[in-house]
């Protein structure tokens, strides 16, 4: 009995251990945790595309950014290329000195940055400005015709009723001075407007509102000289187109008397007590 209860012990004793060996063969068989590190593992990178060298004696020019182009100084006022003011610079669009490029300036000279702007100053090899080319050659002399034996009776044309007739012809020819100052063409004098002319200064005389009565006639611009003093009508004009020419490029009166819009033009005129004078003067396309 002692040795059945020996024998049984034993067994139980070497199940224990079979139990306990098999366990820790499996705890063995199970591998390690790998670390984790922060961060991932690199991708493998795709070669860039291969590009052929270039022949021998290849070149490539550089490529470069187009400069913006230069800011006008604001210049001297000027009549025309003679004036002393205009040593460098050429009188365009009544002034002179400024330029955004080397064709604004005169002969041997060039176009210089400066804080102000571009400005023409000595130096350079700047051509001269085109010529208008040869003048045309002179036409023959008409073939005479039959003299008649006796001349026409001389008929004097008959005497205006039109206080102000010398006065609308003036006054087109006194703008057309101040636009060819800037090189822009002559307007025609419209003739068949002046009596409507002559109504609206009356009606803004009337109204003592200057432009009150603007485009009544049909006119597309306007300036006006409201009852202005003068010793004569001749005197008004003078005084008033060239302060309308003197605000320059942006004043109101000025772009009107210069701008290429217009083709026309017609002056109306209406007298008041003491020499003074209401005047409009209509731009027409």
């Amino acid at each position: 009995m002692a040795f059945v209860g020996l024998t049984q012990r034993c067994l139980v004793i070497a199940a224990f251990g079979a139990i306990a060996l098999s366990s820790c063969k499996r705890h063995d068989e199970t591998p390690p945790p790998q670390p984790q590190y922060g961060y991932p593992y690199p991708q493998q990178q795709q070669p860039a595309p291969y590009s052929p060298p270039p022949p021998p004696g290849y070149y490539t020019p550089a490529t470069y950014p187009t400069p913006p182009p230069m800011a006008p100084a604001f210049g001297f006022f000027c009549q025309s290329d003679f004036d002393l003011q205009c040593a460098y610079g050429r009188c365009i669009g009544g002034r002179c000195g400024g330029c955004s490029d080397v064709g604004q300036c005169k002969r041997n000279t060039t176009c210089t940055a400066t804080p102000v702007g571009g400005t023409c100053w000595p130096g350079g090899n700047n051509p001269p400005a085109p010529s208008p080319g040869p003048a045309p050659a002179p036409l023959p002399p008409p073939t005479p015709g039959p003299t008649p034996t006796q001349p026409p009776p001389f008929t004097p044309p008959p005497a205006s009723s039109d206080p102000f007739a010398a006065a609308r012809q003036s006054c087109v020819d006194r703008i057309n001075q101040y636009r060819a100052r800037v090189r822009m063409g002559p307007l025609a004098r419209d003739a068949s407007t002046e009596a409507c002319d002559d109504e609206e200064s009356r009606l803004d005389s009337s109204s003592n509102r200057a432009h009150g009565s603007f485009g009544k006639c049909g006119e597309r611009a306007q300036n006006a000289c409201p009852n202005y003093p003068g010793a004569s009508v001749e005197d008004v004009l003078t005084k008033c187109l060239q302060q309308m020419f003197d605000e320059g490029p942006g004043g109101g009166h000025y772009d009107n008397m210069t701008s290429a819009k217009y083709s026309r033009a017609s002056c109306g005129f209406q007298a008041m007590p003491g020499g003074r004078i209401w005047t409009v003067q209509n731009f027409f396309k």
